[in-house]
């Protein structure tokens, strides 16, 4: 495990926050592995996001009812895999 992983999690793991859309209804972002991977999902979920960027990653959090997964590369990036409704999953590499 990278050291940024050891880092973001010693300072945020465990943590979750919340907030309120305009509409009332209410968002959540955590950073928790074991809540993100928990029995949904599976190394092989991840199989082919790892192929694609070439490298190992672990998954440190999740937001918009896990339609946001956040992950940190070996390489110390910060990679975040999201799923809109309706839509292809897209991939945005977020500078680190």
């Amino acid at each position: 495990m990278c050291d940024s992983v050891i880092d973001v999690l010693t300072v945020f793991g465990g943590m979750t926050y919340k907030f309120k859309h305009p509409d009332g209804s209410i968002e959540t972002f955590h950073f928790s592995p074991e809540e993100t991977v928990g029995n949904y999902y599976e190394k092989v979920d991840f199989e082919e996001f790892e192929a694609r960027i070439n490298e190992p990653f672990v998954v440190v959090g999740e937001a918009f009812r896990g339609y946001l997964i956040m992950f940190i590369a070996q390489s110390d990036r910060c990679l975040v895999k999201m799923q809109a409704h309706y839509i292809n999953s897209a991939t945005i590499f977020l500078k680190h």
